[in-house]
C-alpha cells in the first residue's frame, strides 16, 4: 500500500494551498502551507458538501474528536473524492487478497 497525496487550493480570499496526504488504511491528513495548520481524520468521518462557490471538506479529528472543515475548489474536491475512493478500494483488495 502507497500513500498518495495531492496538492489542493483551498477556495477564498487567501487562496492558501494545502498538502493532502491519503493513506489507504483510511486516514487523511491535510497540512496548509501559508498558515501551518494540520487537520485529519478517517475516511468514515470525512463529508464532502458542495456548496455555490466551493466544496466543503468536513472531518473529525481522530485523536480529540474535534470537528474540523476546510473550503476546495469544486475540482480539487472532485479530485481528492476519486483519489480517497482509489485508495479505499485498494485497501478492500489487499484485504481480500491476504484472506
Amino acid at each position: 500500500m502507497i500513500k498518495s497525496h495531492c496538492n489542493v487550493l483551498l477556495h477564498g480570499p487567501r487562496s492558501h494551498h494545502a498538502e493532502v496526504h491519503i493513506n489507504p488504511i483510511g486516514e487523511l491528513d491535510i497540512d496548509i502551507m501559508e498558515s501551518k495548520q494540520h487537520f485529519s481524520s478517517e475516511f468514515e468521518q470525512l463529508k464532502f458538501q458542495r456548496k455555490n462557490n466551493g466544496t466543503q471538506l468536513q472531518g473529525v479529528e481522530q485523536v480529540n474528536q474535534k470537528a474540523w472543515h476546510i473550503e476546495l475548489e469544486h475540482q480539487d474536491a472532485e479530485q481528492l473524492s476519486r483519489l480517497i475512493k482509489n485508495a479505499n478500494e485498494e485497501y478492500e483488495q489487499l484485504m481480500c487478497d491476504l484472506m
